[in-house]
């Protein structure tokens, strides 16, 4: 369970890019201050592992 766990996490961090997304981030949140931006960050971070997770349970389902 832990190895599909690793691979699967190992996957999605090379899919995303958290290392490429940080200039684009920071271009889009440049007038914002550095709390704003925090905040950005984290409903950014809430949505995306929300829509993860949905795909993950019910992807089969969609497609």
């Amino acid at each position: 369970m832990s190895s599909t766990f690793f691979n699967s996490f190992a996957v999605l961090f090379v899919a995303i890019d958290a290392a490429g997304i940080g200039p684009l981030f920071l271009l889009l949140t440049e007038g914002a201050s550095r709390e704003q931006r925090f905040k950005i960050a984290i409903k950014a971070s809430l949505i995306s592992f929300i829509v993860l997770i949905i795909f993950a349970y019910g992807g089969k389902f969609f497609f």
